[in-house]
């Protein structure tokens, strides 16, 4: 019904106001949120492994050291390779028991090894990890690297 001092919005020949539907925010918002996650998420750091043929002779492959006399360390041999399997880890051809592991250390102080990567098998327990993970971090070596999903089996 009209009002009682003028017409209504529909008497005046208006249409009825419609609200229409901006992608602008929706797409402001979607584009903040990526922004976000990007920066907020993780990247793995790939680097190259510098793989050779095998231990020198007279060269122990779980140390990187030769057997007679140490070597100087050098940026490149700062790297050991390791594959945990349960109760031992192995480099090369070579294995130790982890029960060993704290006698190996020193070797590894020597020669100024700063890194270990560590490729856990299928057969490797997580206490067989903590177990390496503890001694390391005991002898002062300043990273660690586990890279998950080895598919070198075990015994």
């Amino acid at each position: 019904m009209a009002a009682q001092g003028g017409l209504s919005l529909l008497d005046a020949g208006q249409r009825p106001r419609r609200y229409g539907f901006a992608l602008t925010p929706l797409a402001d918002a979607m584009f903040q949120l990526l922004i976000f996650f990007m920066l907020s998420s993780t990247l793995s750091p790939y680097s190259l492994i510098a793989l050779t043929g095998g231990a020198a002779a007279g060269q122990s492959a779980i140390t990187g050291q030769a057997d007679a006399q140490a070597q100087s360390p050098s940026p490149d041999d700062a790297l050991v390779i390791w594959h945990l399997s349960r109760g031992q880890i192995r480099a090369g051809d070579q294995s130790l028991p982890l029960s060993d592991l704290a006698s190996l250390m020193p070797a590894l102080e020597q020669q100024g090894i700063d890194e270990v990567l560590v490729f856990p098998t299928r057969s490797a327990t997580v206490q067989d990890i903590a177990t390496v993970l503890e001694v390391l971090g005991l002898h002062g070596v300043a990273k660690v690297r586990l890279v998950a999903g080895s598919q070198v089996g075990g015994g």
